[in-house]
């Protein structure tokens, strides 16, 4: 890498600084996991739904950034709960095949490995109709081992 592409990489960079935790949690109810901001997480407990939360994943940002994509929150189209997390250059909702449902953008994430950031995996239980996201590369083995299907990467994320 020449000295004039490290620079247009690093100038490629977000503010980290300006960058927010999103959680994962879970509903038992509707056997789904959902990430979000933990402010979302404490509004629908106070509506009464069933979500527990896990862990705090990881950082993105909750507006546009230079070099970011939106990344959005897709519901399943049939009668199960399941959400998918997906990215989309263009700012349209991305297209997943299944789940077209109440499209959200939940984040603005990097759309390749720059800037320190990582890789979110997605991962598929079809006996529960389950996607799981995960930045821990032993996490993510383990969820192979017992089963899970490996779905690639959703998006590159900041760590927790």
């Amino acid at each position: 890498m020449t000295i004039e592409s490290r620079s247009n990489a690093t100038s490629a960079c977000a503010d980290p600084s300006s960058t927010v935790l999103y959680w994962e949690g879970y509903s038992p109810g509707r056997t789904a996991h959902m990430l979000q901001q933990h402010s979302n997480f404490v509004n629908s407990d106070s509506l009464g739904e069933d979500l527990q939360l896990q862990s705090a994943m990881f950082r993105a940002w909750s507006n546009p950034q230079t070099g970011t994509a939106s990344f959005w929150r897709l519901q399943a189209n049939s009668g199960n709960s399941d959400y998918v997390f997906a990215m989309s250059s263009n700012n349209n909702p991305p297209v997943v095949s299944g789940f077209s449902q109440f499209p959200t953008i939940i984040a603005y994430v990097y759309p390749s490995q720059v800037c320190d950031s990582v890789p979110l995996f997605v991962l598929f239980l079809s006996s529960a109709t389950d996607h799981y996201y995960t930045i821990d590369t032993t996490e993510r083995q383990n969820l192979i081992t017992l089963g899970w299907a490996d779905q690639g990467i959703a998006a590159y994320v900041l760590p927790a």
